[in-house]
């Protein structure tokens, strides 16, 4: 709700998890320079000590400024996003990338389907961003859990039209519980999808759709979408939802040809600014090119992932860049790597 509101007037937020050590925490104020946090409890209070200006949620009132107007290019939140190595990076993602997100949703899911999303994601997560501001941006209803497991636990179990998870989560609940009776739509994301988990959620309810779901924080929630049919063999992860474009190159910035492995790059209005205070890191993830006939845009998201465009033009996610070892100039898997 914090975030909603702060969005609404204008502002940006940096999402806290209190269950973060104390030393995240802290990183994570000094180096987005917050002016002000929003705390409910003595416990994030006390979390949050190092900034000055602090306010309590119970104590603020509901008056939102509307004379206040934000810009497409103005911040409208910080993620930060866990590297493998070194500190988090904060991604900062603007109000435009926010409001194509909310088109694309608007021409994914239904009236319907928005009378009943179940968020579940921690709002540390850019999922959050899609299940709640996106929902309620089009007028949907949401239904908080407190995370994910919890789905077929709670009172209003039988509103959840919507429900976006991980497919190891879904795995370990479809092992001892039933999906939802008035689930319509299932989104997977930020795992790989396989097949039998497919059948095993089409076996309970036919009728659901499956939609999987690909895109990293730098490109605001999800860049591309499959609708996953009963019996599919070879799950892909679609093709690139509105405002949004993939390409596919070699080492030097070629496309390459349907069946061929290539490094995944997106483009487009929904591409965050960039990482917060971090230029050499923008400068080297976010890259600048001159467009070409092969290539539209001017600056492109590089992934580090490893992808390929099948037949039917969808792009089959193989593994990530980084794993992969060149033998002869053929790329490889590394040693105990599953693509």
């Amino acid at each position: 709700g914090m975030a909603c509101r702060s969005t609404i007037a204008g502002g940006a937020y940096v999402p806290l998890d209190p269950a973060y050590p104390q030393d995240r925490v802290k990183y994570m104020l000094e180096h987005s320079r917050a002016v002000a946090t929003i705390v409910d409890n003595e416990v994030s209070a006390e979390l949050c000590s190092s900034v000055q200006e602090q306010l309590r949620i119970n104590k603020l009132g509901g008056h939102i400024d509307h004379s206040v107007r934000a810009s497409g290019n103005d911040l409208a939140y910080v993620i930060y996003t866990s590297g493998s190595t070194g500190k988090p990076k904060g991604v900062a993602v603007e109000h435009k990338g926010f409001v194509c997100l909310r088109q694309s949703m608007r021409e994914l899911f239904s009236d319907e389907e928005l009378k009943g999303v179940f968020a579940g994601a921690s709002v540390c997560f850019d999922t959050s961003v899609m299940e709640i501001m996106g929902t309620l941006s089009l007028g949907g209803t949401i239904i908080l859990a407190k995370n994910a497991l919890e789905l077929t636990k709670l009172p209003a179990v039988d509103q959840i039209r919507v429900c976006v998870m991980v497919a190891s989560a879904m795995q370990a609940l479809l092992t001892t519980e039933k999906l939802p009776k008035g689930l319509k739509c299932l989104v997977f994301g930020g795992e790989a999808l396989k097949p039998s988990l497919v059948a095993q959620v089409h076996k309970q309810e036919p009728d659901v759709r499956v939609l999987n779901a690909y895109g990293p924080t730098e490109d605001t929630v999800y860049s591309t979408i499959a609708e996953v049919s009963p019996g599919t063999q070879v799950v892909t992860i679609g093709k690139s939802v509105p405002n949004s474009r993939a390409y596919i190159l070699d080492e030097a910035l070629q496309p390459v040809v349907t069946g061929v492995a290539g490094e995944l790059y997106l483009a487009g209005t929904k591409l965050a600014r960039g990482y917060l205070y971090d230029e050499a890191m923008t400068k080297k993830r976010f890259i600048e090119i001159e467009p070409n006939d092969l290539i539209s845009d001017n600056r492109l998201y590089k992934t580090g992932d490893l992808c390929r465009w099948t037949e039917n033009e969808e792009i089959e996610f193989l593994g990530r860049v980084d794993q992969q070892v060149k033998i002869r100039g053929i790329s490889r898997g590394s040693p105990g790597t599953e693509l």
